[in-house]
């Protein structure tokens, strides 16, 4: 039988089957178990250094040894193996996503929770030298070359985008093509598709979702409100991915899905190019605006409504463990008065709190 090579940096457990009939017959390793737990375990400063350190070099030649490392890594579960991104710990339970073009980072809810973030895309760091009044993370600070083009950039040359990581020469910051999901500069065709009318880079267009994926989220968001106000009983709603003309007529650039009237039914309408983070955003608000109304049918005050949709949009995304939508919620409220106190209000009282303001007419109230 052909001995097959096995690391831990497979993204799955590997299982017990694939064990050789006869392990005896295997080839002893030269380091033995406890060897590999003084010389591995005790020197890696967390799971990601383990997971270094762990192979060849090990000497690890029988199945039986690296399934026993591997069972110390995976602790016995079929959970994928996901590694923090600031403190580089396994992650066992709920984790936090900020996307980027080059790739998606995760961090530990205690990293996220107790990180300062990016002073222009939000994403959690951690701290690195003396503390500025400004700081920005490694994809925000000022690199040698522009992030769309390449060229080559100096710090009084370099541009950012508000919740976009990268620094971008004077160029491509003024360049009218952006990506209508994340606005990165789009700097040509070849490097982006068209969606639905709309502009996407090559990264958001992988991660645009399905009709099929849109209506599981559908379902996850309405099953996650239900828990907290009660929706799903009187809720009905069929989603339609459409063109983005279709869901925003009138060129709002955060407006990526609205309700619609289609053959004398109410269809949440999402532009056909969004992704996972952004239809769950704007279930949410909708919803939210329903919530609203059902508290407190009394108050028509759009301003209130929309505030306390975006509080209900805050409170999905966190849940559902997107960094980026949540950032930009929270980098608009010194804008928005309503919604800073509601926020306010949930983290010295909880929801309940929040709920019994708005039932009792006090939220915008001066």
């Amino acid at each position: 039988m052909e001995k097959k090579k096995v690391t831990p940096f497979e993204f799955k457990k590997i299982t017990r089957e694939e064990t050789p009939n006869n392990p005896s017959s295997t080839v002893k390793p030269s380091i033995s178990s406890q060897e590999i737990g003084k010389k591995t375990y005790r020197k890696a400063k967390n799971d990601r250094e383990l997971l270094q350190n762990i192979g060849d070099k090990d000497n690890l030649t029988s199945l039986d040894e690296k399934y026993e490392v591997i069972d110390y890594i995976f602790k016995k579960n079929d959970n994928p193996l996901i590694i923090c991104g600031a403190c580089g710990n396994k992650i066992h339970s709920q984790y936090f996503v900020s996307h980027s073009s080059h790739k998606d980072i995760i961090f530990c809810p205690g990293c996220y929770q107790s990180l300062a973030g990016c002073d222009n895309c939000g994403m959690p760091m951690k701290p690195v030298g003396p503390t500025l009044r400004i700081n920005y993370c490694q994809y925000c600070k000022v690199t040698k070359a522009c992030g769309c083009c390449g060229d080559a950039i100096t710090s009084k040359q370099s541009y950012r985008i508000p919740f976009v990581k990268g620094t971008f020469c004077h160029k491509c910051f003024l360049r009218a093509g952006r990506c209508a999901i994340c606005l990165t500069p789009i700097l040509t065709d070849s490097n982006s598709i068209f969606v639905g009318g709309k502009k996407l880079c090559m990264a958001c267009n992988k991660r645009k979702i399905t009709q099929a994926e849109a209506l599981e989220l559908n379902k996850g968001v309405i099953r996650l409100l239900n828990q907290q106000f009660g929706i799903s009983e009187t809720i009905q709603c069929t989603v339609l991915l459409t063109s983005f003309r279709r869901v925003n007529p009138i060129g709002q650039s955060e407006a990526l899905g609205r309700f619609l009237k289609v053959s004398n039914r109410s269809v949440l309408a999402l532009y056909d190019g969004v992704t996972r983070e952004r239809a769950i955003g704007v279930f949410a608000y909708e919803y939210g605006k329903y919530i609203y109304k059902r508290l407190n049918p009394s108050v028509q005050n759009d301003n209130i409504r929309h505030s306390f949709s975006l509080w209900i949009k805050s409170l999905t995304l966190r849940d559902y463990g997107e960094l980026d939508e949540v950032s930009q919620i929270k980098g608009g409220i010194d804008k928005d008065p309503i919604l800073k106190s509601l926020l306010n209000i949930e983290r010295l009282g909880g929801i309940k709190r929040v709920l019994d303001k708005v039932v009792a007419g006090e939220v915008g109230r001066k």
